[in-house]
């Protein structure tokens, strides 16, 4: 069905609905945008407000690229053909590399984590096993816990390098994030609320006191990290875009009454597909950027890397085998664990 939407008609063809699965054996097309007005410019004016307007949590999308697709100067014009891309695509794709992630984005996120957490501690229910089980009932303190930190390991939007964030709690609900940078920390106030409704979940903000905005949020849970989809609203004075997904692994840093948590790095496969060689094995002392796994899919060969020296204490899947997007494939005992051949 076409909606109103600005000045224009907007309709979405879609096949999927929330809990299906997108595997890797169709065409992974899961919606359609078509957008009509009176002219050109207002067309792409509405298709690009409805583009930043759209919310897909569990599977990565082109959101963003067809964002910078649709608001490129060649395209606006109008004199583009179906060699588009071929034309401007490695420019679009540089463009995403060079967008820098706002720290006010990874504050939001950390906290929207640990307020679905303790939510969860309140109502009683269970957390997925793994990281975040050994934790348990400590989770309770943090409700009334004066100054009490923590630090997570936050991936970036788009699985780049992760970031150490530290949380501090305070007595009256609120936190203080401190979020590292190449250049120096930037600690920000969070205020933070959940408002839950038929509709999903809804975050109200107060960011250092003055910026009030909401956040639409989605949340998954694994054994091992925490995806937290966030979709704000009014936010762009914070450096907030519509959306950004952070991956939050578990907690490195423990408090009273917690067992420790391990730290290792997980190699992970960035997108489904077919693993066609497996390059190490157990007991494998790595180097930053060596070759793990080869995966295919898209009928491409992709070489899954090290992140990091170190040496390999789990690998997942054999070689043929189908992976999901996101499957951890090898895990690493960080460098400063273990001793490195000479």
């Amino acid at each position: 069905p076409a909606d109103a939407f600005g000045d224009s008609t907007v309709r979405v063809d879609t096949g999927v609905a929330e809990g299906d699965n997108v595997t890797m054996f169709y065409d992974p097309m899961i919606s359609k945008l078509i957008v009509h007005s009176k002219d050109r410019a207002t067309a792409l004016r509405d298709l690009n407000l409805a583009l930043r307007s759209y919310q897909v949590a569990g599977v990565p999308t082109n959101l963003s690229f067809l964002e910078r697709c649709a608001s490129h100067p060649a395209f606006m014009e109008g004199g583009i053909s179906t060699s588009f891309l071929d034309d401007h695509g490695e420019a679009l794709v540089k463009e995403a590399d060079l967008s820098p992630t706002p720290p006010s984005a990874v504050a939001v996120a950390a906290a929207a984590m640990v307020l679905n957490r303790n939510e969860a501690s309140r109502r009683g229910l269970n957390l997925p096993g793994g990281a975040w089980g050994q934790i348990g009932a400590s989770w309770r303190a943090f409700d009334s816990a004066q100054g009490v930190a923590e630090t997570f390991a936050i991936e970036t939007d788009g699985g780049g390098s992760a970031v150490d964030v530290e949380v501090r709690h305070h007595s009256d609900g609120t936190f203080t994030i401190t979020v590292p940078s190449e250049d120096e920390a930037t600690t920000q106030h969070v205020e933070a609320t959940f408002k839950t409704t038929a509709e999903g979940t809804t975050m109200e903000v107060v960011l250092d006191k003055m910026h009030r905005f909401d956040v639409d949020v989605s949340i998954e849970e694994t054994q091992t990290e925490t995806s937290v989809h966030l979709f704000a609203h009014n936010a762009t004075d914070t450096g907030l875009g519509p959306r950004h997904v952070y991956n939050v692994v578990a907690p490195k840093a423990t408090f009273q009454g917690a067992s420790d948590v391990s730290s290792a790095p997980l190699i992970k496969a960035v997108m489904p597909g077919k693993i066609v060689r497996v390059l190490v094995e157990v007991g494998d002392v790595v180097e930053a950027d060596q070759p793990l796994v080869i995966l295919e899919a898209m009928k491409m060969e992709h070489v899954i890397k090290a992140n990091g020296p170190g040496c390999v204490s789990a690998v997942s899947f054999a070689e043929g085998e189908i992976v999901a997007d996101g499957a951890i494939l090898v895990e690493l005992e960080v460098a400063d664990e273990v001793e490195l051949a000479a």
